[in-house]
């Protein structure tokens, strides 16, 4: 039962870290379009 709650949390942490990385990949145009997708 413990490896449930430890993938889910990565998943978010994977999550998180891509959301950010192509925020920041995309903060030069595709801003406005990165913060209405998330």
């Amino acid at each position: 039962m413990s490896e449930f709650p430890t993938s889910v949390g990565m998943n978010r942490l994977m999550f998180l870290n891509i959301k950010i990385y192509y925020g920041f990949l995309t903060s030069e145009g595709m801003n406005r379009y990165t913060i209405r997708m998330f």
